[in-house]
């Protein structure tokens, strides 16, 4: 048992031996290749999340040499910004994040915004206004759907970056996209899962409310009969008109109402 322990031990201080090294060069390549002031030893990535277009909250993940610290990522509840406004919204989640740089707080090497040039402008604009210098920032964004020459279909991934016209696209096996993907698929799984976890009655009940033409009464029976938002957002447009207390009307619009805020992602 000891000498099994041994090895195990062993084997494990290799891996992560193995893991630091691939990070390290990691680093490397992503200050050569995009020309970055700093070693992104510290990286922040940053995303906006809303609950069907309620309770919008803003998502900060941090990784440190490669690897996800997330004892330090944070949750920034939206306060200010009413309605569908994005932009509004990085903002404001951006100047109280960046606000306790010029407090003294640690500084990231990195900034890492899901999006594109307008959600760039959202973070380079904040530090300029605060004063904050030397800290490189960059957003990503997937590009529209294409197809190959083969047929198969892609969305290849583009890096915006201040001052810069055109965006810097890598291969799609590149090690160092996957990092960066990693970063930015953790800060919209973290945003997500505050929504998961906040799924109360009353944040149900705002969204429902967002839905022309249904009151409190008619609420109150959706959440009775289904029993869950998601439930009711996949209920087929029969299913809502078959519920006792529900109109023709009111299931059109509740089944559009879903339909469209999907497609509008």
């Amino acid at each position: 048992m000891l000498d099994l322990a041994a090895r195990n031990a062993e084997a494990s201080f290799e891996e992560r031996k193995r893991r630091s090294e691939l990070n390290q060069n990691l680093l490397h390549q992503l200050q050569e290749r995009f020309g970055l002031k700093n070693r992104p030893r510290r990286i922040e990535g940053y995303d906006i999340s809303s609950f069907h277009g309620a309770a919008p909250v803003g998502s900060m993940v941090v990784f440190i040499e490669g690897e996800a610290d997330k004892r330090q990522y944070r949750h920034y509840a939206i306060r200010t910004i009413k309605g569908s406004n994005d932009f509004g919204m990085l903002r404001e989640m951006f100047q109280r994040r960046f606000q306790k740089i010029v407090e003294g707080g640690e500084r990231p090497d990195l900034v890492l915004v899901d999006g594109g040039k307008g959600q760039l402008a959202q973070a380079h604009e904040v530090m300029t206004e605060l004063g904050i210098e030397g800290i490189d920032v960059f957003s990503i964004a997937k590009e529209k759907e294409l197809r190959s020459r083969s047929g198969k279909k892609y969305a290849p991934e583009r890096f915006f970056f201040p001052g810069r016209k055109n965006p810097i696209v890598l291969p799609p096996s590149s090690k160092l996209l996957h990092l960066l993907q990693r970063v930015r698929d953790e800060a919209h799984r973290f945003g997500i899962t505050r929504h998961r976890k906040g799924r109360t009655r009353a944040t149900i009940q705002s969204v429902l409310a967002r839905v022309p033409g249904i009151g409190a009464a008619r609420q109150k029976l959706l959440l009775g009969h289904f029993g869950s938002i998601d439930a009711i957002a996949g209920a087929s447009l029969e299913a809502l008109a078959a519920m006792p207390g529900m109109s023709a009307a009111s299931a059109r619009a509740v089944y559009d109402f879903f339909r469209r805020r999907d497609s509008e992602g």
